[in-house]
């Protein structure tokens, strides 16, 4: 197959809503604490608090599955548009709801339409693209996607700030030009009729097994750090949602350098080492951050944590797309992206479970010995391995 010229606003459609996913899960993170102080006579306040993340989680472990069976029954336009809509109302009408039960029933349909966003849009660079071309852009999706989360989370933790927590659902009015662009974008409709894109899959997920069991256990330590650490900053003496939200935007931003250098870096490294670098990085931060007794530590420690990062994500769904045919690709992404996505409920709720009453920074060590146990096993694959080559 062939790479497509595709119009600017499909470029920007697809490599833009790599965001969509983490800001579902992140978008609250700086005002974590203040809808705990306000629900503090909710029965569990603490665990319902956390649980606006982990129910993200599971709405996204159901649906991204799906995105594949979605789109050939909808069409990539339709798909699209209605999760956007979807994303758009329900995300801003937990700024409206009296209960935080009702506010973490808005978070399912906010986790369901952002993860079938993201799925099917990995999906179709997998298909529009291959070899140098794919990779750069699974790269950027996960880049840029990185970068508009860098500016939107801390907007969050402002509005929290300056208008009161229930402020920090406005930014999912982000949704609103995605679904202006897929409105008007004149390649959606030829690609849902693409008869390799829209093909039957088949039954065989063999191939992803192994990516997709790494992938849990990764997206457990991605989306834990957001839930756990503006209640580090608290241990430390630091309240201010907008510092919350400052600390968060310092691992986007190198998230974004580490994601935009992955095609490159590929050239040179296999994807075991990749995974090595990531998860070593992801080690040294999460220990740092709960070392840490100063803004500065923490800050340093999430250098190390978006470095890590950055590079998770290209190389799981890199190898999803390599190893997938055409007819699988849809399938097999949506797979590993919804077991990826059991990481908000999987990690924080472990990790609560574990830990009730520890201070954060004992789930920090925690997801920093998962991180040391994943590098140590992709050293072993990087030494032992020979079948995931660089791209040339």
């Amino acid at each position: 197959m062939s790479d497509r010229r595709t119009h600017w606003s499909t470029e920007a459609l697809l490599l833009g809503s790599g965001m969509f996913a983490p800001l579902a899960m992140s978008a609250l993170s700086p005002v974590l604490p203040k809808i705990q102080q306000a629900f503090g006579g909710t029965t569990d306040a603490a665990f319902m608090t956390k649980a606006t993340v982990m129910v993200v989680g599971i709405a996204m472990i159901i649906a991204s599955p799906l995105s594949g069976a979605l789109v050939r029954k909808l069409g990539a336009r339709r798909l699209l548009a209605g999760c956007y809509t979807l994303f758009l109302v329900a995300g801003v009408a937990g700024m409206m709801l009296p209960t935080l039960p009702g506010i973490v029933a808005t978070r399912l349909f906010v986790g369901a339409a952002a993860a079938v966003i993201v799925a099917l849009a990995i999906s179709l660079i997998g298909t529009l693209y291959e070899g140098r071309a794919r990779e750069r852009r699974i790269g950027a999706i996960h880049g840029l996607g990185a970068a508009l989360l860098a500016m939107l989370v801390p907007t969050s933790g402002l509005l929290g700030d300056l208008g009161g927590w229930r402020m920090a659902f406005l930014v999912h009015l982000v949704a609103l030009p995605f679904l202006i662009l897929t409105l008007i974008s004149p390649d959606l409709a030829t690609i849902q009729k693409d008869p390799q894109h829209g093909a039957r899959a088949s039954s065989s997920i063999r191939p992803v097994l192994g990516i997709a069991l790494v992938a849990i256990l990764a997206g457990s330590i991605t989306f834990s750090i957001p839930v756990f650490e503006p209640f580090r900053l608290v241990e430390i003496g630091v309240r201010s949602s907008a510092v919350a939200g400052a600390m968060f935007s310092i691992t986007v931003g190198f998230s974004v350098a580490s994601s935009l250098a992955f095609g490159e870096l590929r050239r040179f490294a296999p994807n075991a080492i990749l995974f090595l670098l990531a998860f070593g990085f992801w080690a040294c931060g999460l220990t740092v951050v709960g070392f840490a007794t100063t803004i500065q530590g923490v800050a340093s420690g999430m250098v190390l944590i978006g470095l890590g990062g950055g590079l998770v994500g290209p190389t799981i769904f890199s190898l999803v797309a390599s190893l997938s045919s055409d007819a699988d690709r849809a399938r097999n992404t949506g797979l590993v992206k919804g077991v990826y996505y059991a990481g908000p409920f999987l990690g924080p709720s472990a990790l609560h479970l574990a830990f009730p009453h520890e201070p954060a920074s004992t789930s920090l060590f925690a997801l920093a010995s998962l991180a040391g146990l994943l590098a140590v096993a992709a050293c072993m694959m990087a030494t032992r391995s020979r079948t995931i080559e660089p791209s040339t």
